[in-house]
């Protein structure tokens, strides 16, 4: 879902800026469905960059992007074997033993998926 957040509402402009007024109506009423098959359980997998939002769906074993109007999964082909072998369904978060996490280098423009399984090793 996209949920946009509105703190203060635009109560005047003039030539010494803009006045604004704080809002009981943070949050929107009607939240905007992107998907309704992909998202994350971990929240720590999906990351904010100037370009869109990206995450990992462990159930669906997917890496997906969405600009906040359509919602695309960018990890179909030679990074779904790596995914479809190494996540696991349903695994719980055990800091140092399973881990699911997301970064953005903004000064490279990466996004860097981390998948840490001790397990695995």
């Amino acid at each position: 879902m996209l949920v946009p957040v509105n703190e203060r509402a635009l109560a005047a402009e003039g030539q010494g800026g803009n006045v604004f007024i704080n809002t009981s109506n943070v949050l929107p009423d009607n939240p905007k469905i992107i998907s309704d098959t992909y998202g994350s359980k971990w929240e720590e997998s999906i990351v904010n960059t100037p370009y869109g939002v990206y995450g990992i769906d462990e159930s669906s074993k997917k890496i997906w992007y969405t600009n906040g109007d359509t919602l695309e999964l960018i990890s179909d082909f030679k990074v779904q074997e790596f995914l479809n072998n190494w996540l696991k369904v349903g695994s719980e978060k055990q800091i140092g033993l399973h881990n699911i996490k997301s970064h953005y280098i903004k000064y490279k423009n990466d996004v860097i998926f981390t998948l840490y399984d001790f397990e695995s090793e």
